[in-house]
């Protein structure tokens, strides 16, 4: 069953704003015309990180870049109305994202970075940071990092947070199986990941 907000207060979790739990974090390079740049994107529905093609700074019309390290929270603004937020993993470290890709570090005391990633796959999170967007229509609208910040977690002791995560890395290992345009994934994750999150109790 899942817990009341005054057995959650009992059992030590905090109702925090993402701003008191993660910092937004840059290491910002200027792109050289000779220079090809490792890449990241993210998935939908929560689904982590893949490999785009290299940035190459001929092409580009970005000045700058930001080069990311493995562990941050990383978001997309373009799609985290459909639950485009993950953790950087090591295999990722020194890639490099645009602004578009903003990315925290995160409190080890408070959370850590796979918890927050795997909370805000619930559609009802991407439905209330979307209502917060001054988009035109839901695929237009950019999800802001003062909206980010601004949205409020429940933080369960990191000992439990770290069973959440383990919990649903073995989701995304059944994940890779799966196409990610098949709509019956983009159905029975979020089942799965409530069903995850009620085991809390």
């Amino acid at each position: 069953p899942q817990l009341d907000e005054a057995a959650k207060r009992n059992s030590g979790w905090r109702l925090l704003p993402l701003e008191m739990v993660m910092e937004k974090s840059s290491d910002i390079v200027d792109v050289q015309m000779e220079e090809k740049y490792p890449n990241l994107g993210i998935y939908s529905f929560g689904r982590g990180v893949f490999k785009k093609a290299p940035i190459d700074g001929l092409q580009t019309s970005a000045r700058k870049l930001n080069r990311v390290r493995a562990g941050p929270f990383i978001y997309s603004r373009l799609f985290a109305f459909e639950g485009a937020y993950a953790c950087v993993p090591e295999d990722f470290d020194g890639f490099f994202v645009s602004n578009d890709f903003p990315s925290f570090d995160v409190d080890p005391e408070i959370a850590t970075a796979e918890f927050i990633a795997a909370a805000l796959r619930n559609p009802e999170a991407w439905r209330d940071l979307a209502g917060s967007s001054k988009g035109l229509g839901l695929r237009r609208q950019r999800i802001k990092v003062d909206a980010l910040l601004d949205h409020e977690l429940w933080f369960p002791p990191i000992g439990e947070q770290q069973r959440v995560v383990g919990a649903l890395r073995q989701l995304d290992r059944l994940h890779t199986l799966i196409d990610e345009s098949d709509g019956l994934a983009a159905a029975v994750f979020p089942a799965a990941l409530n069903r995850a999150f009620a085991g809390l109790a």
